[in-house]
């Protein structure tokens, strides 16, 4: 804890000096400098002191450098060495600010830690999954850190207790696979962490995988984010964040390498944060915020705390920037009320984007934020639409819905067997609520197979049927309507190196007199139309007859099953 202090006014003293740099991309170099140091500073005392001591050796080189280029001083000088003067007084300034620093590295680097009490606590962890779990010491450990040294210095630190071979690692440097590994014998490809270490052995991820999966004596996959990304462990799942990443969705990303489809063991997952650090104010907080939040939530829906506060991790994302929180709190050495409010803020504007999405035509989405979710895919229409639309899609292809205790029955009909759907669904609903309490049942929002099978077939050329029923302000066409047709034309163009295609977007409006219309047609074009509540337009077929025929006449079709799409129509009332 001293020396965790210690670097963090060390760092506090770096980021109140950013505010005197004038030039922009220093500052944010030094104030990315930073962030990193104090992230390193929370993941292990091996991390924070490299970094340190990699600093301290490059400014001995820039001091080196600038001293033996500095030119000579003018002690007497006149107005003509006023500029030179100048500049050899502020290189004299910034060698001593240099030099300060310099003197505080050296300081830290010589700071003793004899103990990491964080890394004792890992080891008691493991001795207490041995002692429980069926398997014994064969239990896989997965441990997460964001960086490279302290993954170096976890599995120095494992081997030294478990033995070289009983850890492998993951990390963003390795290559995917080397196709030859897949096939060899995993006692072969064992053998050399058993003599070189898991550090200090060329090797792949995917033989990583391998290795963590099937060798017992592999108990420990130390894995950074960027290695992680990709692979499935599922096999595996007792899971340990050594370090704990400021943003909370990638610690939801960490988990979900172990808690996905395929897992059939309770989840555990074990987060390691440094008592009355900054991080644990931090992440106390918002965890506090997120809790209430999802507490809240699951009062109304009746669904898992942990599964809402995951959602809202996703959420908070895109709603703020959790690094200004821990930098704010770094300089005041405290979480102030503006950053309090901020993180309140933000996990209510989560909460209201969860509480949307979940009122939402579709089945998740989870991973939108509340601005993105109104400006991208909000919409009037409800559920209770949807399933209108489902009813009269189902009566039209002579289908019948049985409704049993709540729920829908209905047989598929034949039009979308070519859609893979299964021949009937039993336990099928459209209440949100209701598809929660009852794992089992079909939640028939946009996002089910069969939802999806119905509107992708509405949608495609084959249907024949209307496309929408719209309704459109244009006072000078007030009382008009008609249908609005859609198609496309390929015209062939002859070339000596082959044949080229050019397609023509084509649209026709044909009004209630069977007429071709041109200023319907723009108005009916433009953006900004309603839902239309016409529930019985005419029979199209009649003005398709006379829009097909304006189109061979205009576009020159010679074969109208090969050169024209017809893409759909609608029926259109001009109010």
């Amino acid at each position: 804890m001293k020396f965790y202090k210690a670097v963090v006014d060390y760092i506090r003293t770096g980021y109140k000096s950013l505010e005197q740099m004038a030039n922009p991309t220093q500052k944010r170099a030094a104030g990315f400098l930073l962030t990193t140091f104090q992230k390193l500073n929370s993941s292990s005392t091996a991390a924070i002191k490299a970094a340190l001591v990699k600093r301290l050796k490059r400014l001995k080189g820039e001091i080196d450098a600038k001293t033996n280029a500095d030119g000579a001083t003018h002690d007497d000088h006149d107005e003509r060495f006023e500029g030179e003067y100048e500049e050899s007084e502020a290189l004299k300034h910034e060698l001593d600010i240099m030099q300060f620093e310099v003197d505080t590295l050296e300081k830290l680097v010589e700071l003793n830690v004899k103990h990491d009490h964080k890394l004792d606590e890992l080891l008691k962890l493991v001795e207490i999954i041995s002692d429980e779990s069926p398997k014994r010491e064969k239990e896989k450990i997965l441990i997460f850190t964001e960086y490279r040294e302290t993954q170096r210095y976890l599995v120095n630190e494992l081997e030294k207790k478990y033995g070289k071979g009983s850890a492998v690692v993951i990390h963003g440097d390795m290559k995917l696979e080397r196709k030859e590994e897949n096939t060899q014998d995993i006692e072969f490809i064992w053998r050399p962490f058993v003599k070189e270490g898991a550090i200090n052995t060329p090797t792949t991820k995917r033989t990583s995988q391998r290795l963590f999966r099937d060798h017992d004596n592999v108990r420990f996959l130390v894995s950074t984010e960027a290695g992680g990304e990709g692979i499935n462990l599922q096999f595996c799942h007792i899971c340990v964040n050594y370090d704990l990443p400021w943003n909370p969705m990638r610690l939801e990303q960490r988990v979900g390498r172990v808690y996905r489809f395929g897992q059939d063991k309770v989840v555990q997952v074990y987060n390691y944060m440094n008592k009355g650090t900054i991080e644990d104010l931090v992440q106390s907080y918002f965890q506090q915020r997120l809790e209430k939040a999802s507490t809240a939530i699951a009062t109304v829906t009746g669904e898992d705390i942990e599964e809402i506060i995951g959602s809202l991790n996703g959420q908070l994302e895109s709603e703020i920037d959790p690094s200004k929180i821990y930098q704010r709190a770094i300089v005041e050495g405290t979480l102030n009320k503006q950053s309090q409010n901020e993180i309140k803020e933000a996990v209510e504007r989560a909460k209201r984007a969860y509480e949307i999405a979940t009122q939402s035509l579709f089945r998740d989405v989870s991973s939108y934020s509340f601005s993105n979710y109104q400006r991208e895919i909000a919409t009037e229409l409800t559920l209770g639409d949807l399933q209108q639309f489902f009813e009269k899609f189902l009566t039209m292809h002579k289908r019948q819905v049985q409704r049993k205790g709540g729920f829908f029955e209905f047989i598929v009909p034949d039009i979308l067997r070519s859609y893979g759907l299964p021949d009937r669904y039993q336990i099928a609903t459209f209440d949100r609520e209701v598809a929660i309490k009852r794992s089992d049942s079909d939640f028939m929002a946009l996002g089910h197979p069969f939802v999806d099978s119905m509107l992708a077939y509405v949608g495609s050329y084959d249907f024949g049927g209307l496309t929408a029923s719209r309704e459109i302000k244009a006072t000078e066409l007030a009382g008009e309507s008609g249908f609005l047709f859609i198609f496309v034309i390929r015209h062939r163009l002859s070339r000596e190196d082959g044949d080229e295609y050019l397609f023509e977007f084509m649209p026709v409006f044909v009004d209630a007199k069977d007429k071709v219309a041109e200023k319907p047609l723009a108005h009916a074009l433009k953006p900004g139309a309603s839902a239309g509540t016409s529930i019985n337009p005419p029979d199209p077929m009649k003005g398709f007859q006379t829009a097909k025929k304006y189109v061979e006449q205009k576009a020159s079709i010679w074969d109208w099953d090969e050169d024209v799409e017809f893409v759909g129509l609608s029926w259109v009332v001009f109010k």
